[in-house]
């Protein structure tokens, strides 16, 4: 799944991996707002707005590896609280979650009716600048790694997702009988989520460019003058 929210009006977002997971705004005075992105369009979330990908069976992950990952702004004027980037789950099991409690960044699901299994890093993101976040669950190695603007802030080895029920993945907060709860507050954009465990050490941050199928990475240096140069990496997005 690869939502580049570039529509800029609007109710939906669109699915450029070609997989048709295809984001619904939420309602009401949840809907989230188109504004600018890290990259053209984005979606700006007020602390009580949310999108969807619906119920789809594809983005349920139990015994497979997965990553989640997006490009935020944290907004400033609210006031540090739960916002819950990707959700997955009802009030008693989560199939996963990856959560900013500033100054914590926390991915994690539940294993058992009472008992979660997670990691948390400490990484601020309260700085006003866009940052790209990325959560990964290596099924082969159970082990779960937080990844900040490319660089592993933390790993564990730990048990893996046990519930995968007919749940909503949504964005922006976790929504519970029309409800947002643990809502968060400022921008997101080019948001993935890929069946498999796309990083396992530092990296340079993607940018998600127009061809669905293929994944590039934009690096830069300088020698004596700036050159950039994009190098396609693997695999698709889910």
């Amino acid at each position: 799944m690869l939502w580049r929210l570039d529509e800029t009006s609007g109710t939906t977002a669109s699915d450029t991996s070609n997989h048709s997971r295809t984001g619904t705004l939420g309602s009401g005075l949840a809907v989230p707002h188109w504004a600018p992105g890290l990259m053209n369009g984005g979606l700006y979330f007020d602390g009580d707005d949310y999108i969807s990908a619906g119920t789809n069976s594809a983005l349920s992950f139990v015994a497979r590896s997965f990553t989640l990952e997006a490009w935020v702004k944290v907004d400033l004027t609210n006031s540090p609280g739960t916002g819950r980037l990707f959700s997955r789950g009802d009030v008693i099991h989560t199939n996963y979650r990856l959560d900013i409690i500033d100054p914590l960044i926390e991915f994690g699901w539940s294993t058992g009716d009472t008992v979660d299994a997670e990691i948390k890093v400490t990484k601020s993101l309260r700085d006003g600048a866009w940052h790209h976040l990325a959560a990964v669950w290596d099924n082969s190695q159970t082990r779960a790694r937080i990844f900040v603007d490319g660089h592993q802030e933390g790993n564990k080895v730990m048990l893996g997702p046990t519930y995968g029920d007919s749940w909503p993945m949504t964005c922006g907060g976790f929504v519970n009988g029309g409800l947002v709860d643990k809502a968060f507050a400022g921008t997101m954009d080019l948001v993935a989520i890929t069946n498999a465990a796309l990083y396992s050490s530092d990296f340079t941050p993607p940018l998600l460019y127009p061809s669905a199928t293929t994944r590039y990475v934009r690096l830069s240096w300088s020698p004596v003058t700036s050159i950039a140069a994009i190098w396609a990496i693997g695999p698709n997005a889910s």
